[in-house]
């Protein structure tokens, strides 16, 4: 592999471009595609070894994303890779897995959504998060419970306790989200609504998930994470990233802590149609029972195996899961 030298480029000078691509997979190649730039490309595949070339009529890949989708056979098979240093001294591995097991989906949740309106989300970033917000709620699972919850330095929400979705109950949440969609409540002290959340938990009820909408721009963020790892047992956590600059860090670890998952939305019209696969992929998780006390059993001397990430928080079906270990 050899590093270029990075070089400074006028935006206005339209200079050609080529791209071409070779790479070899663990398994038979079944299909390649782009999603962003279908027309653009030639593609060859042979077994595992596959080429993507920019055809000789496109100039420029515009200034779009460039999304590639690869389908393997076998693709959920587990795997492990080992590497050792030079002297074979010490060893690392990488064991990556699709867990897959049978579950009922369950019904009756309750879903919390928290929208940032801080003065960091000021203008793009509240918009954002109204789009987002409307796309889920019309995928909102049936016979669940919801609130919508606007916060800062202080809080304003929808409904006093959560309703069951309906017709009404969605279409009152759309025309509140428009009435508050400018609302500047502060700085993001995410630390006092989830608080206030933690003290309100149902444990004979339904279970429960919040859904934080936000730039993951969060005070105080470590006493926040805290807090998010001691309830996670009654209380998931999700994240949707929202706004072009998101903070994807602090959303993907406060999701981690609150055993849930994060999904960053596109903020170019290009990028968004991927964005409702996305929220459907989020509520498909948040149905799904949770799973604790899930660990990796080293072969060999397990008590000087240093693994990352050291605590399995979270396990979905069909999510792919990377574990490291040396």
């Amino acid at each position: 592999q050899t590093s270029l030298e990075s070089q400074l480029i006028d935006s206005d000078v339209d200079l050609p471009q080529s791209f071409k691509l070779t790479f070899e997979m663990p398994y038979e190649i079944l299909r390649m595609y782009s999603p962003t730039h279908s027309s653009y490309f030639k593609m060859k595949s042979t077994d595992t070894k596959g080429t993507i070339e920019l055809l000789e009529n496109f100039h420029s890949l515009g200034s779009n994303d460039l999304e590639f989708r690869i389908t393997l056979a076998n693709a959920y098979q587990p795997r492990m890779w080992i590497e050792e240093n030079d002297d074979g001294s010490h060893r690392a591995a990488m064991v990556c897995f699709y867990p897959k097991f049978e579950f009922s989906p369950q019904l009756d949740n309750e879903f919390l959504f928290l929208v940032d309106r801080s003065a960091s989300m000021q203008g793009s970033g509240n918009l954002e998060a109204n789009r987002v917000m409307q796309m889920l709620l019309r995928y909102l699972p049936a016979q669940s419970y919801f609130n919508v919850i606007s916060f800062g330095s202080t809080s304003d929400e929808l409904f006093f306790l959560s309703k069951q979705t309906s017709t009404e109950t969605i279409q009152q949440a759309n025309e509140w989200l428009q009435r508050t969609e400018q609302s500047n409540l502060g700085t993001t002290d995410l630390h006092s609504i989830l608080y206030r959340i933690y003290l309100r938990a149902h444990h004979d009820r339904a279970p429960r998930h919040i859904i934080l909408l936000s730039d993951g721009q969060i005070h105080h963020f470590s006493q926040v994470l805290d807090l998010v790892q001691q309830n996670s047992h009654h209380t998931r956590l999700f994240g949707c990233g929202v706004s072009s600059e998101c903070n994807r860090h602090s959303l993907y670890a406060l999701s981690c802590a609150g055993r849930g998952s994060t999904e960053v939305f596109a903020t170019k019209a290009s990028m968004q149609f991927n964005d409702p696969q996305k929220v459907k992929r989020m509520f498909e998780k948040a149905v799904q029972p949770a799973i604790s006390n899930v660990d990796i059993d080293w072969v060999g001397d397990s008590e000087s195996i240093q693994q990352a990430p050291r605590s399995i928080l979270s396990v979905f079906h069909g999510e792919r899961k990377v574990i490291y270990g040396m």
